[in-house]
């Protein structure tokens, strides 16, 4: 069975869906949303941006005028996320792409508004110094941001104003916990195109030239930003040194481990 037949991708309609199948009204202009498509790999993320690229030679008769894909790479990466060739051959999906946005990073009066928010209707404040801090500890990254807001607000016993301490306790909460975005953050670091980026900034010392294209992913993907660049904020700060020493820290404990057997 050819795998356009089994994926379904919302209300009534299927990727590389035939002229006949077509539901919705043909006048109305709607642009259907693929979510985390970074779930797929492999074969499977091929055939699906294959078939997109397929479909869109039918619009607007029989395809969606547009198509929007939410995932944490460019759609030009995903040839290389798929794990194949860097290139998918005469039907790549990548010359009919019209843009591509960012989630941009909260500022200061953001922050402040949102905590403005919680404030109205709970009427617990966050404090200018703690607003601050959570701006030093998050350079603005929306999810750290309302992660931190979260675990003060939900994890905490507090009810009154929301001060500095509060805010570094939640931050080692998170970090202890770590959830699904660090892990979504630190798996791409296994590539090496990443890590030849993201270890000299760690190890502070003078970054080598890299290749344009592996800084423009790596930034896409979150872990560094600014000019020049450097890790993004201070809990990737925290985070990153410990996760690229993780495989030379647990083959040292098993080194040691093995000498005491032996012993």
């Amino acid at each position: 069975m050819r795998f356009r037949r089994k994926l379904r991708c919302g209300q009534g309609w299927q990727l590389g869906l035939s002229r006949g199948g077509w539901q919705w009204d043909r006048q109305e202009s709607r642009a259907p949303a693929i979510d985390e498509i970074d779930a797929l790999t492999g074969d499977v993320l091929v055939a699906v941006l294959r078939q997109l690229r397929d479909s869109h030679l039918l619009r607007p008769k029989a395809f969606a005028h547009s198509v929007c894909i939410f995932g944490m790479r460019d759609v030009r990466d995903y040839k290389v996320a798929s794990g194949g060739p860097d290139s998918l051959g005469t039907s790549s999906p990548f010359n009919i792409k019209r843009e591509s946005l960012t989630v941009r990073n909260f500022d200061r009066t953001a922050i402040a508004a949102l905590f403005g928010q919680h404030t109205a209707q709970i009427g617990q404040v966050f404090s200018p110094a703690a607003t601050d801090r959570v701006l030093e500890l998050t350079a603005s990254q929306p999810h750290l941001v309302n992660s931190l807001a979260d675990e003060v607000v939900r994890n905490q016993p507090w009810q009154l104003t929301v001060e500095v301490p509060h805010v570094d306790a939640a931050k080692e909460a998170l970090i202890l916990r770590w959830g699904t975005h660090f892990d979504s953050l630190m798996a791409p670091l296994r590539e090496d195109r990443l890590r030849r980026v993201v270890e000299p900034r760690v190890a502070s010392a003078s970054p080598r030239p890299v290749a344009f294209e592996d800084e423009r992913y790596c930034r896409d993907l979150g872990p560094i930003d600014g000019s020049p660049p450097m890790i993004a904020n201070a809990i990737y700060r925290e985070l990153i040194p410990g996760f690229l020493t993780r495989d030379h820290q647990l083959g040292m404990a098993r080194l040691r481990w093995s000498k005491w057997a032996s012993t």
